[in-house]
C-alpha cells in the first residue's frame, strides 16, 4: 500500500465511524489512528528512495553511453585504418615513374591528412557528446531527486496537518464527554442530596 491509499483508508474510516447520538460526534479508535499515522511516517523516505533508485538508472545509461561513444570511436578508428592500408596499397602501384610516384605520395599525405583530421573530428564530437549526456543526465537527476524531496517534505507536511486535525477532533469529543459526566455526575449528587434532607413523612405525603 502507498501513502496515498493509506490516507484515503485514513478518510475513509473517519467518515464511517459511529456517532455518539448524546454527543453528535464521531467515535474513533485512538489506537488504530496512531498505528495509522505511524505507518505513514514509514512510507515517507519511500520517495526519497525512489528518486535514488532513479539516479541510479539514469548513471546506469550514462554508462552504457560512454561506452557506445567509445565503440564507435574504435570502429571509426578501424575504418580510418583500413583506408589508411588502402590508400598506401593504391600508392605503391603508382611508383613506376617518378612523375607518378610523387603525385602518388602527394595524395597519399592528403589522404593521411584528411584521414587523420577526420579521426580527431570524429574523437571530439564524441568527447562533445559524451559530455552533453553527462551533464544532462547529472542535471535530471538533480531536479527528480530535488523534485522527490520537495514532494516528501509536502507529504510529510500534509500528514502532519491531518493528524493534527483528527488529534483535535478527538480532544474536543473528549473534552465534550468529560463535561457531559461531570454534569451528570453533579445532577446525580444534587438529587441524592435533596432525597437525604426531606423527611420521610414529607416524602409519604
Amino acid at each position: 500500500m502507498d501513502i496515498y491509499s493509506k490516507i484515503d483508508e485514513l478518510g475513509e474510516y473517519i467518515e464511517q465511524a459511529k456517532i455518539v447520538p448524546v454527543l453528535n460526534q464521531k467515535l474513533l479508535d485512538i489506537d488504530y489512528l496512531m498505528r495509522s499515522l505511524e505507518e505513514l511516517y514509514a512510507m515517507i523516505p519511500a520517495e526519497v528512495k525512489e528518486a535514488k533508485e532513479l539516479l541510479t538508472q539514469i548513471e546506469k545509461r550514462e554508462t552504457e553511453s560512454k561506452a557506445a561513444a567509445e565503440e564507435l570511436m574504435n570502429k571509426t578508428k578501424a575504418e580510418c585504418s583500413r583506408l589508411m592500408e588502402l590508400a598506401k596499397t593504391e600508392s605503391q602501384k603508382l611508383i613506376d615513374q617518378h612523375e607518378v610516384r610523387q603525385q602518388a605520395e602527394e595524395q597519399a599525405r592528403q589522404i593521411q591528412v584528411q584521414t587523420v583530421e577526420e579521426i580527431e573530428k570524429m574523437r571530439a564530437e564524441a568527447l562533445m557528446e559524451i559530455e552533453q549526456i553527462r551533464r544532462e543526465s547529472i542535471e535530471r537527476a538533480r531536479e527528480l531527486e530535488g523534485a522527490a524531496q520537495q514532494h516528501a517534505r509536502e507529504m510529510r507536511i500534509e500528514t502532519e496537518q491531518y493528524a493534527d486535525e483528527v488529534l483535535t477532533q478527538i480532544e474536543g469529543t473528549i473534552t465534550e464527554m468529560q463535561t457531559i459526566s461531570k454534569n451528570c455526575r453533579q445532577h446525580f449528587n444534587t438529587h441524592r442530596e435533596k432525597e437525604i434532607m426531606t423527611p420521610r413523612s414529607a416524602m409519604n405525603n
